[in-house]
């Protein structure tokens, strides 16, 4: 698999307790824009943001066991094509880690690791095994 373990996020974290003032802004307009439905203003928002990136780790890792969380850092990092594979695709164990019951983090994983060719090793046969014989018709 990738050699970017899902412990990156972590190492990403900037170690703050709470959000600075100017990342709490950029969170209220966040949560504006996807409230109002408006995903288009979101997308071009968080393109043209500095720093967009940090504050989606810092939110994250306030709360990991909050999945709508992930789910905004996981869908910025998947906005381009140009994606950095190995990021998204640690991300994605990481958020499946706290949230085993959440199954598509880890479906997002594997569709990464087949775009890149990475080795799939045993622990991901195991879990997508699992996830098989425990999945509903």
């Amino acid at each position: 698999m990738s050699q970017l373990k899902s412990s990156l996020i972590f190492d990403l974290y900037s170690g703050n307790q709470a959000l600075t003032s100017v990342q709490q802004k950029m969170l209220e307009r966040i949560e504006l824009l996807v409230h109002d439905k408006r995903f288009k203003e979101l997308e071009q928002f968080m393109r043209d943001t500095p720093d967009i990136e940090q504050l989606l780790i810092d939110y994250v890792l306030l709360d990991p066991t909050e999945s709508y969380r992930w789910d905004l850092l996981i869908g910025y990092e998947r906005l381009d094509r140009i994606e950095d594979y190995d990021r998204v695709n640690a991300f994605c164990r990481t958020a499946f880690s706290y949230h085993p019951d959440k199954p598509f983090y880890f479906a997002l994983a594997l569709y990464d690791l087949g775009w890149n060719d990475f080795e799939i090793d045993e622990e991901v046969i195991e879990v997508a095994n699992r996830l098989i014989e425990v999945a509903t018709p």
